[in-house]
């Protein structure tokens, strides 16, 4: 059982939420803003669009063991941000995993973002500072 922190994701995110739980973990859902929500907290779930760089740099010391987030689609989607996400958490030493799946498809992605919470929290980092 771990602690998950979700930041947005509206219907994703409640999904999200009721199947980390059914999976006996605790989440909690936060906005980007709230200084803290990084309390005790393994694993991050990135669902906003807006680039994560300053929730990261302040995840920097805390208790997080890794960082997932939606990153570019399969249909080509792009996030201006993911590359700098990925030296941001290359060089602080932050396993992070992007979802690739398409988020319209909820059953699909949810099986993918579970995988990569599982995957982290068990030190697997398959797409990990990519």
């Amino acid at each position: 059982m771990a602690r998950i922190l979700i930041v947005g994701g509206g219907e994703r995110g409640s999904v999200l939420d009721d199947t980390l739980q059914s999976d006996g973990h605790v989440v909690v859902e936060a906005s980007p803003s709230d200084r803290r929500a990084l309390e005790h907290v393994a694993i991050v779930c990135w669902l906003e669009e807006d680039s994560p760089e300053r929730f990261l740099l302040r995840a920097v010391d805390s208790s997080m063991r890794g960082f997932v987030y939606q990153g570019r689609g399969p249909v080509g989607k792009s996030c201006d941000w993911e590359d700098d996400v990925a030296r941001l958490a290359t060089r602080n030493a932050i396993p992070i995993v992007a979802l690739r799946a398409d988020p319209s498809d909820l059953g699909v992605w949810v099986a993918e973002a579970r995988t990569a919470v599982g995957d982290l929290l068990g030190g697997r980092y398959p797409d990990a500072y990519t």
